[in-house]
């Protein structure tokens, strides 16, 4: 039912993975993480039928019954693709599994935005901010350079 080098793939992979079809689609419909833990969900995730195969495993089931499955892949194809919404539950598993990641990088960086604002505000006494002189300073010297390397153009003679 598919071209032979898709069969070796499937195969190949459900080796490695170590897992039954039966087990594999427990696992997936459980979200079961001890069974597919990241790096097996992601090769897991290279396997997984698109509609066009599932539905050929379909047709050739209705037309000649379980036993016409040739082969691993085939059989694989046919269990795996009876479940509900599968590319779905796996995007969002591996999403579920990069989101603790993914959320420390990006509180990391509004770390050191946050850092770079105090850095550019000064606190007041009475909690307001007032801005840093130096910093305005260093902001007007740039303006006052760019006004010289812009003499005689209309970026020149910028305000600020």
């Amino acid at each position: 039912l598919f071209p032979k080098s898709r069969a070796q793939q499937i195969e190949i992979v459900l080796r490695s993975l170590k897992l039954s079809c039966g087990e594999l689609q427990t696992a997936i419909a459980a979200f079961d993480r001890e069974k597919l833990p990241e790096d097996l969900l992601d090769k897991l995730s290279s396997i997984v039928p698109t509609e066009e195969e599932v539905q050929k495993v379909v047709r050739q089931v209705q037309a000649s019954g379980p036993a016409a499955l040739k082969n691993e892949a085939e059989r694989f194809v046919h269990q795996i693709g009876a479940i509900p919404q599968l590319h779905r539950r796996i995007e969002c598993w591996k999403i579920c599994n990069t989101f603790h990641r993914n959320m420390e990088s990006v509180q990391e960086c509004l770390q050191r935005l946050r850092l770079a604002i105090q850095a550019l505000v000064q606190g007041t006494e009475d909690g307001g901010l007032e801005p840093n002189h130096r910093f305005a300073g260093i902001l007007g010297l740039i303006l006052k350079l760019g006004n010289i390397l812009n003499q005689n153009t209309r970026f020149g003679n910028a305000t600020g």
